[in-house]
């Protein structure tokens, strides 16, 4: 359609975006924009024992980056060895990312990230190391895969019947990519002290946030409407314009709708995120210039017969209400 053209990153026809959408249902630790980005200084964590420079920003993802001393997935792999990522695949959880982000012989950049659906089969050795095992994983990948010995795994009829075999993970017979595995904070044990607790969703606007002199802090709608007792305040359709909706969590529509007293809906416009509202960064905040037409609200300012209510929907689905109340016209 259309609307996937225009808008393929919420659609989810990349790899990175057909797993984030099901993350971002309960994360909101960090900021998925990109495979080569998911390091730990960004807030991704590290499954198991192995190490890398935690300094580092992204994963090597061309010449010039890797010539600078970033490494690439492979890079560390090799440096971690075998064992110790084997170990590493072995502590996987549902839900956990399997990373890889790698330069071919031509110094061109391929990564993927697939989401983890279970560990299992793993065989040992005789002095208790690991042997091999297997990951069952979901991905969203560009062409139709069928199973070869050689790939180390199994694409039944759908990519999210794969798995792949510890030894693909950590050096895929045919084309040399390495896994790395990465979790989220809210995703560990609670007695885990980087564990972050899954956040209650919130939704307010910027220019309706207001100070606490006594206290010294900004407060954020509705501790600003309730703290100036503006519960039912009369707003300017041009204020709420001037400012942004913002949610703690990822956005993926906005709402703007005019009601009367009985329910009855005389106005409703709907902004859905786009291309350039996501690039690759995903949004947490929309300038409400995008969604509300001051021209069209204006006939029902200075009626207390009429509300306007901004709504947005969140990336677990909750619809969340930023503002609910009456207009005034501008002065």
């Amino acid at each position: 359609t259309n609307a996937m053209q225009a808008n393929p990153l919420v659609f989810s026809n990349q790899c990175n975006w057909g797993a984030a959408w099901g993350w971002l249902r309960v994360i909101n630790s960090v900021n998925i924009n990109w495979t080569a980005n998911m390091v730990v200084s960004r807030g991704f964590l590290r499954v198991g024992p192995y190490t890398y420079d935690d300094s580092i920003d992204t994963f090597a993802y061309s010449t010039s980056t890797h010539n600078k001393g970033l490494p690439t997935t492979s890079d560390i792999c090799e440096a971690n060895g075998r064992q110790v990522m084997y170990q590493s695949y072995a502590q996987l959880q549902p839900g956990d990312a399997l990373v890889y982000c790698d330069l071919d012989k031509n110094g061109v950049s391929s990564n993927h990230v697939i989401m983890v659906k279970r560990v299992w089969g793993i065989t040992y050795n005789s002095d208790g190391t690991i042997k091999n095992g297997n990951v069952d994983f979901i991905d969203q990948y560009s062409v139709y895969r069928t199973a070869t010995a050689n790939d180390g795994g199994s694409y039944k009829t759908e990519s999210r019947d794969a798995y792949f075999r510890f030894d693909v993970l950590f050096n895929h017979p045919t084309t040399g990519n390495s896994y790395v595995p990465v979790t989220f904070r809210e995703f560990l044990n609670p007695s885990d002290p980087r564990y972050s607790p899954v956040e209650e969703a919130t939704a307010f606007i910027s220019s309706l946030k207001a100070v606490d002199n006594a206290k010294n802090k900004v407060l954020n709608q509705p501790e600003a409407l309730a703290a100036a007792k503006i519960t039912d305040a009369f707003i300017t359709p041009e204020k709420l314009a001037a400012g942004s909706i913002t949610t703690n969590y990822t956005l993926s529509d906005v709402f703007v709708t005019v009601t009367d007293e009985a329910g009855n809906v005389y106005y409703k416009n709907v902004y859905r995120t786009s291309h350039d509202d996501i690039g690759r960064v995903t949004p947490y905040s929309i300038n409400l210039s995008k969604v509300i037409d001051t021209e069209a609200l204006a006939p029902f300012a200075n009626s207390s017969c009429y509300k306007i209510n901004i709504t947005c929907q969140v990336s677990h689905g909750e619809v969340l209400t930023a503002y609910s109340g009456s207009l005034i016209a501008a002065n």
